[in-house]
């Protein structure tokens, strides 16, 4: 897996979570910002890279990473390579946490721009505590399915591994 830009390589133009869904955000910030991160079945096919470019063991337990309450609970003792695989099934509900782990070891390789790791971990706090997600403040919050869509806009499929 190469997570390094690279001429002629898929990449996608992205947005942060607040600008997401706004026109306006892409008025006051004329220069693209490009972001190609791996899907998770493409850090499914590439376990060895998880340490090297995700800087996180794909067999640590979920909780050991992401925190569960009542609402995610059925995660806690999957790994994160299990849950990026879709092992867990029907427990991660739109594939939210699947989308999450993705984005984190994006992330932590620099391959999203518009996220930080502390943006992650704050779409998944609060998707863990209310099954939904605020972008900004007074916006609509995002269910599972809009918070994946979001996460998928900062990741480009890959070919040739």
């Amino acid at each position: 897996m190469t997570l390094a830009s690279q001429p002629g390589m898929a990449t996608t133009v992205c947005r942060p979570p607040s600008g997401f869904l706004s026109g306006a955000w892409a008025s006051h910030h004329p220069k693209a910002i490009w972001c190609y991160g791996a899907k998770p079945v493409d850090w499914c096919a590439n376990k060895d890279k998880w340490l090297a470019y995700g800087k996180t063991d794909y067999t640590k337990q979920f909780y050991r990473v992401f925190t569960c309450t009542a609402n995610t609970i059925a995660l806690k003792n999957y790994t994160l390579y299990q849950i990026v695989s879709g092992e867990c099934g029907s427990k991660d509900r739109n594939e939210v946490a699947k989308y999450v782990i993705a984005a984190l070891l994006n992330t932590r390789a620099g391959t999203t721009p518009v996220l930080s790791e502390a943006k992650v971990f704050a779409i998944w706090s609060e998707y863990n505590q209310k099954l939904s997600f605020t972008p900004n403040a007074g916006a609509k919050p995002w269910n599972g399915t809009e918070i994946v869509n979001y996460l998928k806009s900062t990741m480009v499929g890959y070919s040739g591994y």
